[in-house]
């Protein structure tokens, strides 16, 4: 708990440095700003460079990643090597979602408990994942039984914004998902190890070992 306090006011005092009370206006409505990856990199909305100093927010936000008390997991699926290799390949949103959460689990206690925080995609979509992740909780997989992922006590399915904070707020953990997610996706898809990437490797699970653990590529 005292890494997720530590992590929520490091965001939130970048937010601050260059927003006045961490708000901006988005089409009208004036919300908490928030960290997208990609109007980040398309220097849109809040990071349109007339509007802050870009590359100081840059230098600043890699600081952020760098500084920011987090472990990573992270999973990828070849997508034709799978459908190549198995008659009946899995869908791979469930198999990623099953890889991350067996090397989570297996690295807590088994005293201890967690909740799944997720970015809602849509109702049919985050009902989908709610029911696949029931079936982990229910009868586990072929490598862990139900036990494993019955530490799971809670799945919550998030927007970018707090509804009832009227966008005041935002939901800053998936938010640091959002920032991670493209360089790993860079790293798995073209073997890119870009500058950005290069400061969330030691966060990995298991790093300097992190394949197996930490990173899963499929098959």
């Amino acid at each position: 708990m005292e890494d997720f306090g530590t992590a929520r006011d490091m965001v939130m005092a970048l937010k601050n440095k260059y927003w006045k009370d961490a708000l901006f206006t988005y089409k009208g409505v004036e919300k908490r700003v928030c960290f997208h990856s990609r109007e980040i990199r398309g220097r849109k909305e809040a990071f349109n460079p007339e509007l802050i100093d870009y590359p100081a927010f840059i230098t600043d936000l890699s600081q952020l990643m760098k500084d920011v008390p987090i472990t990573l997991y992270a999973a990828h699926i070849d997508k034709v090597r799978h459908v190549n290799k198995y008659i009946y390949p899995q869908p791979s949103y469930g198999l990623c979602m099953t890889f991350v959460l067996e090397r989570i689990l297996r690295n807590m206690r088994d005293d201890q408990t967690c909740i799944l925080v997720l970015e809602a995609r849509g109702t049919q979509e985050d009902k989908e994942l709610l029911d696949f992740i029931k079936g982990l909780i229910d009868f586990g997989t072929d490598y862990y039984g139900p036990k494993h992922f019955q530490r799971i006590k809670g799945v919550y399915f998030n927007p970018k914004w707090c509804a009832i904070a009227d966008d005041k707020k935002s939901y800053w953990e998936l938010e640091l998902a959002d920032l991670c997610a493209y360089p790993i996706q860079k790293y798995f898809v073209y073997g890119t190890k870009d500058k950005a990437f290069d400061v969330l490797l030691p966060k990995f699970c298991g790093y300097p070992s992190s394949n197996g653990k930490g990173m899963k590529s499929f098959p």
